[in-house]
């Protein structure tokens, strides 16, 4: 049993335990740091997962320097594990800004980056074990929990604002302008209106009458012996005498005209009348012979 116990574990060690490195290696991180001891500078870390990562051949280094903190082969960091490491090598600058970081190979697994060194044995370090937010410890916690520890506040130095002291120098008086007063412009002298030439009067002619012959259509006259008043119409000219010895002056002119308007109207009336008598007594002997010529066909059949 002892034997497949081993077994078992040999095959852990040869087939998984080298890949933990890289499958968990996010859960390492920096924890806490000490950048300004008496003896050696320090940096803590921390497995916040639940497997253990073999962290053998990383490295610990500040922003950049040429020489690195190399972690020993093999090393492991089970889960919830606090490792610290001291070294010279880590180079942290105490007052001035740096950056701890935590290198696999090339990869940054972590890293912190601070204004200056809190001071001479205060250390940098997150508030609960394994979260982002980082605090100041006055009592650092190397190799333990940072969760029960007191803590306060990064305060970050801001920049004074230098005042810039003002010029002493004399101011060079401002030159008073005296206006120049605008001449006064000449009123131009308004012309005067030239009067306009009353039209001359042009001279109304005089219209000289002038007869005017009215012509009128020649009625046509019964067959009498004698024409009848009604008969007489104006001739040619105006203000001559008629056959009958009547002078027709141009008031009468419209009354004339619609007497021959009435008779010519009469004489159409009459003359329909004559048309409808012709066709009536036409329409009647046509109906009178076609009867007779009936009755003389039926009376030649019955002979």
């Amino acid at each position: 049993m002892k034997a497949i116990t081993a077994l078992i574990a040999a095959l852990y060690f040869l087939f998984y335990f080298p890949f933990v490195k890289t499958i968990f290696a996010g859960d390492v991180v920096i924890n806490e740091f000490l950048v300004d001891p008496d003896t050696d500078q320090w940096v803590e870390l921390y497995n916040k997962g639940v497997i253990p990562v073999n962290i053998g051949g990383w490295f610990i280094d500040d922003s950049g320097g040429i020489e690195k903190f190399t972690i020993p082969n093999d090393t492991i960091i089970n889960a919830g594990e606090f490792k610290s490491f001291e070294s010279s090598y880590f180079n942290l600058n105490r007052a001035t800004p740096d950056t701890v970081r935590l290198l696999n190979g090339e990869l940054i697994e972590d890293n912190y980056s601070y204004n200056a060194g809190p001071g001479t044995n205060k250390s940098y370090g997150r508030s609960m074990d394994g979260i982002d937010n980082w605090v100041v410890f006055n009592s650092p916690t190397k190799g333990f929990s940072n969760n029960a520890s007191f803590s306060e506040p990064i305060i970050t130095p801001t920049s004074i604002p230098t005042n810039t002291p003002m010029s002493t120098s004399t101011p060079v008086p401002t030159k008073i302008l005296t206006p120049t007063p605008k001449p006064t412009n000449t009123p131009t002298p308004t012309k005067i209106p030239t009067p306009t030439k009353t039209p001359t009067p042009t001279k109304t002619p005089t219209l000289t009458p002038t007869s005017v012959s009215i012509k009128t259509p020649t009625p046509v006259l019964k067959p009498s012996t004698s024409p009848t008043p009604e008969e007489i119409l104006p001739t040619d000219v105006l203000g001559e005498s008629i056959e009958s010895g009547l002078i027709i002056s141009p008031t009468d002119i419209p009354s004339r005209n619609m007497l021959i308007y009435n008779e010519t109207k009469n004489r159409n009336t009459n003359l329909q009348k004559i048309l409808i008598f012709v066709g009536v007594v036409f329409i009647v002997s046509c109906a009178i012979l076609t009867f007779w010529k009936i009755k003389k066909g039926k009376f030649t059949q019955d002979e």
